[in-house]
């Protein structure tokens, strides 16, 4: 007979705190490979129902996984030309969001300048000089600047490799994945697997579909209200509902802002507010529970949480990667014996605390107290 060995919590916390450190620091040395991989699993995941689709039409693998491919870069190339488009139209307006930056800050110095005291006045002066140098560019240093950035992204060449390879070996992955970590139950875990990629699927489309909806909404919304550059703005806000609870809020302001320094009526910019609100209740009440449904179903509190972890570690691309990364993470934490407490603390909170209430319920009919 086998005693299990038990460690006391000041043994165990200090191990886990250590494993936890060093996995991120890993996470941030090893960011010019683990990313690209990451970007290139999701796409692949992406992309496998376009490949199934294809061989079921007697199209070999190498042939569907190349055209599933470009396909991809199609769509992409597609997106990239339009805002270089209407980036490339908005830094002509630069000029002249200047010169009116400059005249509302004249207004409120000399508004200042009459009813404030001498502490409030400096203030107002550092924030004009700060709001000179941001906008005293022009648009080749706005390009200059996209393309040192993306010049620092060149690891990002090699995720089309990535994919294609992840999709020709998909299988032989899965196998691999199911042998490995089995533990001796393979059906449990080719379970798993399969969950895990239709939770991937489900949320990497869906989100698609919704980001779709949202951009046309957001174009409708500020071409109504006469806002210039409508497509770049609500196709930009709504890409970044990607990025949950805090995207949509930044989506929000950008056109406000403009729409604010740009026409004269001041009730523009709060409509502007107004009308993204609006889109953002019919989202979250309506576009992403029916096309998303419920497959990553995370807590505001984890959520955020996670988005900034993620964007501590790799930027941007973490805030993205790290919400469906922590759904997969809910799903093994709920299969996992023992770990299933932690998937219920990353899961909704509503839903389990209804159940928690039912379950109490039907514990006080059968047993009263």
């Amino acid at each position: 007979m086998s005693i299990e060995k038990t460690y006391p919590f000041y043994v165990k916390a200090p191990v886990i705190l250590a494993g936890i450190i060093i996995t991120i620091y890993g996470m941030i040395v090893a960011k010019g490979l683990v990313v690209p991989l990451l970007l290139s699993a999701f796409f692949a995941v992406i992309l496998i129902p376009v490949c199934d689709v294809l061989e079921s039409k007697r199209i070999p693998r190498v042939l569907s996984a190349f055209l599933a491919i470009l396909m991809l870069i199609v769509i992409l190339a597609s997106i990239g030309f339009m805002f270089t488009t209407q980036i490339r139209s908005f830094g002509e307006e630069l000029p002249d969001i200047q010169q009116r930056v400059e005249q509302l800050a004249d207004d409120t110095h000399e508004m200042f300048i009459r009813y404030s005291p001498e502490f409030i006045k400096s203030r107002v002066e550092d924030f004009e000089l700060g709001a000179a140098e941001v906008l005293d560019i022009d648009i080749s240093t706005v390009t200059m600047r996209l393309l040192s950035t993306v010049g620092g992204l060149t690891m990002y060449f090699l995720i089309p490799i990535f994919i294609y390879l992840f999709l020709i070996y998909r299988e032989f992955i899965r196998v691999f994945m199911i042998r490995a970590f089995s533990g001796g139950d393979k059906e449990r875990m080719r379970e798993m697997v399969d969950k895990v990629k239709v939770v991937l699927q489900s949320y990497i489309t869906g989100m698609f579909f919704v980001i779709c909806i949202l951009a046309v909404l957001n174009v409708i919304l500020l071409t109504s209200l006469g806002v210039k550059h409508a497509i770049l703005f609500g196709v930009f806000a709504a890409m970044l509902n990607i990025i949950p609870f805090l995207g949509p809020i930044f989506g929000s302001i950008l056109p406000a802002v403009y729409a604010l320094l740009t026409m004269d009526a001041l009730w523009v910019p709060f409509a502007v507010i107004l009308g993204f609100y609006v889109i953002q209740l019919f989202e979250s009440n309506l576009f992403t529970p029916v096309i998303v449904g419920d497959k990553v179903s995370l807590n505001p509190l984890v959520t955020i949480i996670a988005i900034l972890v993620g964007g501590q570690i790799w930027g941007l691309l973490g805030m993205i990667l790290f919400i469906p990364g922590l759904a997969i993470l809910k799903i093994l934490l709920d299969e996992v014996d023992g770990l299933q407490p932690y998937g219920f603390l990353l899961g909704r909170v509503e839903k389990k605390y209804k159940v928690a209430n039912s379950a109490t319920k039907e514990d006080d009919s059968v047993n009263p107290t």
